[in-house]
């Protein structure tokens, strides 16, 4: 099914103010930006004694290890949007992203998930001691440095394995949010998923959150003739954010599979770019709508520009098909597996480091 919808602004307009500790499910969460007391940013440096990053200060990729000298950014909660059933929007602000690069749509970051009841000079002291916070992956999907914003849109779908609410499965280091995986598909429930979607779902205005990043975006080839995308809840920010940055007159193909119907997004995507949305409301099993659907398609002739992210066993195949079969050169792909079913994050990273070696 094809659908060339057009993106409204990347803002939410007209969001209301509310009242800390005010939520609502299904709609936008905003704050009033009077930023008082802790939660405002520069009240946040003094009392933590942290001055804002230089840029690129903490772009150091796997983010396993780091030196007490590098301190994340602090980042507070601005707003919190419901986009769709699955798919849930945070955006993070103030003083945190002082000198942060422009132009950073499509860019991953790393989010320090903080332990509640505590303040983010509690949190810092914390990483300078060395205790590591968790820490999860996630894409920069709309940027508005004039405002100091960056939105960060979660996959929300269930647990995380190994973990006492059960099964998750998380991104590589690449830009995304690994889905939060449930059995019970398609029921909104708060709290059931991996730290990152848990934070996400319970966050209020004036809630803070740590970041290191930029690292670089994935999809770096803009100049190919023709473009195919592939990508699941978890890497649907990111191919939406490169399909908004290639070309206004770029053509190609972009398959999204999606846990419902109602988890179609507006992407502003070029015309030439027809969207495919596949409904799975079962991304716990393995899946090969996007490998059958993307072998059906017409080959366009010129060299193409890939970018392929999801579920493991979804890309390893589109990887046998796309680099191999069809022989596309891997300085013009982005092919990567976000997470694997049955794995928790962390151990899908060992899982990779150890692969790579």
């Amino acid at each position: 099914m094809t659908d060339k919808t057009r993106a409204v602004s990347p803002r939410p307009e007209g969001r209301p103010a509310v009242s800390a500790g005010q939520t609502d499910g299904g709609s936008a969460v905003s704050g009033t930006g009077t930023g008082e007391g802790w939660n405002a940013p520069k009240t946040l440096m003094e009392k933590a004694s942290l001055r804002p990053l230089p840029t690129g200060a903490a772009n150091d990729g796997a983010g396993a290890e780091r030196s007490k000298s590098k301190l994340p950014r602090i980042l507070s909660v601005i707003s919190r949007h419901q986009l769709s059933p699955h798919m849930l929007r945070v955006t993070l602000g103030g003083e945190g992203l002082r000198n942060f690069p422009e132009s950073q749509e499509g860019a991953h970051v790393k989010l320090l998930i903080p332990e509640p009841e505590i303040d983010p000079a509690g949190f810092l002291s914390q990483i300078e001691q060395g205790q590591r916070p968790v820490m999860r992956t996630y894409t920069i999907r709309h940027h508005r440095p004039d405002l100091r914003e960056i939105d960060i849109d979660f996959a929300l779908h269930g647990h995380e394995p190994g973990e006492e609410v059960g099964l998750k499965a998380g991104p590589e280091s690449g830009p995304e949010s690994g889905p939060e995986i449930n059995s019970q598909v398609g029921q909104k429930i708060e709290g059931s998923g991996g730290p990152a979607s848990n934070w996400a779902q319970r966050a209020i205005p004036g809630d803070f959150i740590g970041l290191f990043g930029p690292g670089p975006k994935k999809m770096t080839f803009l100049t190919a003739d023709w473009f195919l995308l592939a990508a699941d809840m978890t890497a649907i920010p990111a191919a939406a954010a490169a399909l908004e940055e290639i070309p206004r007159d770029a053509v190609g193909t972009a398959v999204f599979e999606i846990t419902s119907e109602e988890d179609r997004q507006e992407i502003d995507a070029p015309e030439g770019i027809d969207i495919h949305w596949l409904v799975n409301p079962s991304p716990e099993k393995p899946s090969r709508e996007q490998s059958r659907f993307i072998r059906s398609i017409r080959w366009r002739p010129g060299r193409p520009s890939i970018f392929v992210a999801g579920e493991a066993s979804v890309v390893k195949e589109l990887r046998v098909h796309l680099l191999q079969e069809r022989g596309i050169p891997r300085e013009d792909s982005y092919v990567s597996a976000y997470w694997k079913i049955g794995v928790n994050e962390d151990t899908h990273q060992k899982i990779k480091r150890a692969t790579a070696e």
